[in-house]
């Protein structure tokens, strides 16, 4: 039963991911979108195993440098997992297309990765469900 009021508290909290102040600055630039352009443009194409290699990551340290958005060795080491996703992401949309950059998202969303590890969890839930379902059956035609 769920009563008004509060809202619904979820079974696994997980914490709410924001976006820190460099990440933030990264957006507001739209680096990434301006990034795979300048990729592409140099690059012509890329394949759909494409990683982001320090070679990429040097090129987009340059590009930053270029376009004057403020960074330090620390931030991009501090968000690297996030700045690879970032470029991976625009540069596969640009290429490939809205299902394949969504792929790559749902790859990397926590809520999405923890659901999946819990599947397992709720299959389980849901057969118990069931079998208490049949015995109470069972009982009541007795």
């Amino acid at each position: 039963q769920v009563y008004g009021g509060g809202g619904i508290t979820p079974d696994v909290p997980l914490p709410e991911t924001t976006l820190n102040r460099f990440q933030q600055t990264l957006g507001r630039n739209d680096v990434f979108f301006n990034f795979a352009k300048r990729y592409l443009a140099e690059n012509k194409t890329i394949y759909r195993d494409f990683e982001v290699t320090p070679a990429v990551m040097d090129r987009f340290r340059q590009f930053l440098q270029e376009k004057q958005v403020p960074f330090t060795e620390g931030e991009i080491a501090d968000n690297l997992d996030y700045v690879k996703q970032q470029i991976k992401v625009q540069l596969v949309l640009t290429i490939f297309g809205m299902d394949d950059a969504f792929r790559l998202e749902i790859a990397a969303d926590p809520q999405i990765q923890k659901a999946m590890d819990l599947l397992p969890q709720a299959a389980a839930m849901l057969e118990n469900t069931r079998r208490a379902q049949l015995e109470q059956q069972e009982r009541q035609a007795r």
